[in-house]
């Protein structure tokens, strides 16, 4: 396993609201237990690394190198895993629900009491794994999924992915962008109070004609100049979330643990965008 201090240096940035560490060298890390949602670790490489009972919820681990790395037990919800790599993998009682798992490498990875009910497992090679004892209720496959000889999909729960199954782009409006950050705006209030909230929020604020569009009060309660329900566009998705990310950091220089809190927060609603 890496140095204690690499593990220190990931921890802290990712308290301090760093969320992109994309392409990381992070071969052999201990990070057992370590609560990384949401992160990014887009081809990063954690071969061999320790990640049991780690949560990873929500993660972009796309194309990320996860041979024969411990993830016993980790939370891998809604985690993006498209081409990664986890040959000869540990994921006894890892949950990989609603995941995307298309195009990945399993081969020979461990899948006692895997959970990946609705994961998406279209293209993925699975060959060289037993998969009876994983729960598969939902997911889908395709043609070129590779299973082991004998296997059957179907009884096992699966769904083929067809046009009539591919989940549509969900859109997303700008109502949904002002409860967001009132969300994360109402942890700022509960430990830094009003004032500092508004000042963070006029502050962090990227100096773009739209993003002007969101007014604030005294009383630190966020709205929308135009039409709520118009749908937000990409760009301007982009533009909001590096928006509450700055935010975010800049409420963390006085509560350092901020970004657990709004996480923490966040995963207690039902409805909410995902930031940070």
């Amino acid at each position: 396993m890496l140095k204690n201090n690499v593990v220190f240096e990931v921890q802290k940035r990712y308290a301090l609201g760093q969320r992109d560490f994309s392409k990381a060298e992070l071969r052999k890390v201990d990070l057992q237990g370590v609560n990384l949602s949401r992160i990014d670790l887009q081809g990063a490489d954690l071969s061999y690394a320790n990640l049991k009972d780690a949560d990873l919820s929500y993660a972009d681990l796309r194309g990320c190198y996860l041979n024969e790395a411990n993830l016993i037990g980790a939370k891998l919800k809604g985690a993006n895993l498209e081409g990664a790599y986890l040959i000869r993998a540990y994921l006894t009682r890892a949950n990989f629900d609603e995941a995307c798992l298309k195009g990945a490498f399993l081969t020979g990875a461990y899948l006692t009491k895997v959970h990946l009910n609705k994961a998406d497992l279209t293209g993925a090679y699975l060959t060289g794994v037993e998969l009876n004892g994983a729960e598969l209720k939902g997911a889908l496959y395709s043609e070129k999924t590779c299973f082991e000889p004998g296997f059957d999909p179907k009884l096992a729960g699966m769904e083929k992915k067809s046009a009539l199954n591919t989940p549509r782009k969900k859109k997303i409006t700008a109502a949904e962008l002002v409860a967001t950050f009132n969300l994360v705006a109402g942890c700022s209030k509960q430990y830094l109070g009003n004032a500092l909230t508004v000042k963070y929020f006029d502050s962090s604020r990227p100096n773009l004609d739209w993003l002007q569009n969101f007014k604030i009060n005294n009383l630190a309660l966020i709205s929308f100049a135009g039409a709520g329900e118009a749908t937000v566009t990409t760009i301007q998705l982009k533009w909001f979330q590096k928006w509450v990310d700055s935010f975010v950091k800049s409420c963390s220089l006085i509560v350092h643990d901020f970004a657990k809190i709004v996480a923490e927060k966040q995963q207690k609603e039902e409805n909410y965008i995902l930031v940070g």
